[in-house]
């Protein structure tokens, strides 16, 4: 007689998961979907489970050779086909907590503990609460738009400072620059009753994560906005983001453009110096090749030899006050390469230091830095603060381009990114925010290099800033040509508007794909 308070041994395939890990007597149709809703974000259709399970008991009755199991697999199946849904399932739609109906049921992701601790947490406990209150429009934002100047005022996120507080907000912490695999593949079944579009897929993921109470309030998965980046993620975004969609959106950059390609014996022969010869045999090599690089017509190499001529003087040196003080990692490595790097872009500017940013006419703002702190100071609550605060002041700035040219073409807007340059104690990172949907945000971080610290160590990590910094060039030019184009559709759609000529009824504004949320 079959013992049913027994487990059968199954192939290890992950369809028969539920059945190989319950005695037989668990297998019934009531428990197979309590199993599915507890483990499902978004509500799964209740038809396609039942497909589902009356498919995996066909194909388990297949594979196993004991008759009696054979014919207890034959009465769950005919039991299952005499009963209505609801009978079926023990328990209605309206009765399931904790999910909302979609199209898709995305199953958990698991991660390992001993795995998980063993990456750096580099957001940590916020020193200062973020705002309950409205939010004024970001100072980066506010000014007229323009051709850009890259700012490095601080993005402030409410007219006071914000007060110290010891909350903790695990689901902001990030680990980076080390890939997370879990140590259970993440099951993702995609069962669709009506076509979505990944964009649409994205909301309903945002929609559930905002359904939640374990996430931030401050996660700006509440402000509608996705966060992504190679190798980087957060408790949240790993427990909620489905990994299919991550790679669906096509948005992940895994390598950085090498821009050292030509000139190569040039490149050499200044790492070679400045790793095997003390400071003064450096400076002196980067004085003789002064003239000869500046009168070359490689903006490419004028670029390198001011990044080089700032690490040299500014930190790698004896007794370098970088590691004391904010303002002198500022004033003597970030903001020089930042600004010779707008100098490279035409009609680009950078203003180090400003409080409140003072853009001429027709200035766009495209571009905002803040440095965590000392070089190698630990500052985890101000990290996390100042990437939260992007955030809100990202979304500013691209909203006031928009409003700047509101007949403009979506389609145009979209190509449009604003970029945080965020430097921590010990890396850089680049992030850029766009808009690729209606009422949906990226904050997509295009790259992270560790800053050098020792000249003979340092040949590996320069050449990869060197080359982050240079594709951000990239980037804002292309950006700078999708704000060109979208004025030039403004202009047309706004006289079809105003001359109610055929279509005009069809133009509607760019700022009504915008995210409306209090904060704004």
């Amino acid at each position: 007689m079959l013992n049913l308070h027994t487990k059968i041994s199954l192939p290890k395939n992950k369809e028969y998961d539920f059945f190989r890990n319950n005695n037989l007597s668990d297998w019934t149709i009531s428990c197979f979907k309590q199993h599915r809703l507890n483990n499902a974000r978004i509500k799964p259709n209740m038809n396609v489970i039942i497909t589902q399970y009356r498919q995996r008991l066909v194909d388990i009755s297949g594979t196993v050779k004991d008759e009696d199991v054979k014919q207890y697999i034959a009465s769950l199946l005919e039991d299952v086909g005499n009963k209505s849904s609801e009978e079926q399932s023990g328990l209605t739609l309206s009765n399931c907590s904790n999910v909302n109906i979609a199209s898709v049921n995305y199953g958990t992701q698991v991660m390992n503990a001993d795995h998980s601790n063993k990456k750096r947490k580099t957001f940590e406990e916020p020193a200062s609460p973020l705002p309950s209150s409205p939010l004024p429009s970001s100072p980066l934002a506010s000014s007229p738009l323009a051709s850009s100047p890259l700012a490095s005022s601080p993005l402030r996120t409410s007219p006071a400072d914000l007060a110290q507080t010891t909350n903790s907000y695990e689901s902001l912490y990030y680990n980076t620059d080390d890939e997370f695999e879990s140590e259970r593949e993440i099951e993702i079944v995609v069962e669709e009753d009506v076509k979505l579009g990944i964009w649409e897929l994205w909301k309903k993921v945002l929609e559930n994560m905002q359904t939640q109470n374990d996430i931030d309030k401050y996660s700006l998965e509440n402000l509608n906005i996705i966060q992504l980046g190679n190798k980087i993620g957060s408790e949240s975004t790993r427990k909620y983001y489905p990994k299919d969609l991550i790679n669906r959106t096509e948005m992940i950059i895994k390598e950085i453009p090498d821009s050292f390609v030509n000139d190569q014996d040039f490149y050499n022969r200044i790492f070679d110096t400045i790793t095997l010869a003390d400071e003064q045999s450096s400076n002196e090599l980067l004085a003789e090749v002064y003239f000869s690089v500046f009168k070359s017509n490689s903006p490419f190499m004028k670029f390198f030899h001011a990044v080089v001529q700032s690490f040299v003087s500014g930190l790698f040196i004896e007794d370098s006050d970088v590691y004391k003080l904010e303002t002198s990692y500022n004033h003597r490595i970030i903001w020089p390469i930042i600004d010779c790097l707008s100098k490279m872009i035409e009609t680009t500017k950078f203003h180090p230091g400003e409080v409140r940013l003072q853009a001429v006419c027709n200035e766009a703002e495209i571009a905002a830095i803040e440095t965590t702190g000392p070089f190698h100071l630990s500052n985890n609550s101000k990290e996390t603060q100042d990437y939260i605060k992007a955030g809100y002041g990202l979304v500013s700035m691209l909203h006031c381009i928009g409003r700047k040219f509101p007949y403009g073409n979506f389609d145009t807007f979209k190509r449009i990114g604003v970029f945080f340059i965020q430097a921590t104690p010990t890396k850089l990172r680049i992030w850029r925010v766009s808009m690729p949907h209606s009422k949906l945000y990226i904050k997509n971080c295009i790259g992270s290099v560790e800053v050098p610290t020792a000249a003979r160590t340092s040949e590996e990590n320069l050449r990869r800033l060197v080359n982050l910094l240079w594709f951000m060039k990239k980037l804002i030019i292309e950006t700078y040509e999708a704000i060109d184009a979208l004025e030039n559709s403004h202009i047309s759609n706004m006289k079809i508007k105003t001359r109610k000529a055929p279509g005009y009824e069809d133009i509607s504004e760019i700022q009504n794909n915008f995210k409306k949320k209090r904060y704004y």
